[in-house]
């Protein structure tokens, strides 16, 4: 067992799938003595009366939302608030907000809500939760949001003035001020735009493509503090390096400061990378979403795009 882990606190994972439920995991340095009974499969226990360490906690099934995939979820300092998603039947614009400490589930508000929706992005600006994009019902691209307050249990639309083409996997970031969204698809359609959100004065502002990262899906983007990095992602089949479809053009990201609107590139120089060139295979890059569900699935075979797919936005 690692000694010298100095993770503190707890953990809370949700995932509410058919038939599955949530747990909280407290997770601390584990005491010298920390053994696991045989009573709880993968649990420790240590001598702790505040919180065990390395055990899960079933979370409350009692007004928790039904269940769903491809939903979204973030943290407000005393709750998780989920929405969104779809499950074995259509796609949801309901939610829940969770609170550890009461263990206990209340529906979020769906007057207002935007459209029933999954794969979209969600960030926590300190006050409220802002969701963006997304699909709807298998085959509509949203360019739609809204804004959820906690407090007043009430939503606002975001403004479609301005706002990015509509798209699914695409990122998003809080910089403290702005929600920064980018990348991301509409079938077949990869994109290298964004835009940054501002819900004070409920404006987009498009960000520069120049010296932008190629077009990408499925990367990944954090917030430093000053700049967002994105970094991977796939387009038509994985790539290690969001460089686009060739497995040669790797290990390439990209670092975007708001207040200069600019791209530097990441370095390549130690990144990870696929090794040698491949030759191209189909991949889950290449499957639409399911309709009922909303994810992409490895077992469906390869399909042109449906004639009755839109854009809403």
């Amino acid at each position: 067992m690692h000694r010298d882990r100095r993770v503190a606190g707890a953990l809370l994972i949700m995932s509410i799938l058919s038939g599955g439920i949530g747990f909280s995991a407290c997770v601390q340095t584990p005491a010298e003595d920390a053994v696991a009974p045989p009573s709880r499969k993968g649990a420790v226990t240590s001598g702790s009366d505040t919180c065990v360490n390395d055990t899960w906690t079933e979370t409350s099934l009692v007004g928790a939302p039904s269940h769903r995939a491809g939903h979204s979820a973030v943290w407000t300092g005393t709750e998780m608030i989920v929405w969104g998603g779809g499950g074995s039947g259509p796609f949801y614009n309901t939610g829940g907000r969770y609170d550890p400490t009461s263990d206990a589930w209340v529906p979020t508000s769906t007057n207002g809500a935007p459209d029933a929706r999954a794969v979209h992005v969600a960030v926590w600006t300190g006050t409220e939760m802002i969701v963006w994009g997304g699909l709807a019902n298998g085959s509509t691209y949203l360019a739609t949001g809204g804004r959820y307050n906690p407090v007043t249990n009430t939503w606002l639309p975001t403004s479609l003035k301005n706002a990015p083409d509509a798209r699914v996997q695409h990122t998003a970031v809080w910089t403290g001020t702005e929600m920064i969204v980018w990348g991301g698809r509409a079938y077949y359609t990869y994109m290298n735009t964004g835009a940054r959100y501002n819900p004070d004065s409920d404006t987009w502002t498009p960000t520069n493509v120049d010296g932008a990262p190629t077009p990408r899906t499925q990367h990944t983007a954090i917030w430093t503090g000053t700049e967002m990095i994105v970094w991977g992602g796939g387009y038509e089949f994985p790539l290690n390096a969001g460089g686009g479809y060739d497995p040669a053009a790797e290990n390439t990201g990209g670092r975007y400061d708001p207040a200069t609107d600019t791209w530097v590139a990441t370095g390549t120089d130690g990144a990870p990378h696929l090794g040698r060139r491949r030759k191209p295979r189909p991949s889950l890059f290449r499957r639409p979403l399911r309709p009922s569900y909303g994810l992409l699935d490895d077992h469906e075979p390869i399909r042109p795009p449906e004639p009755q797919s839109s854009v809403v936005g």
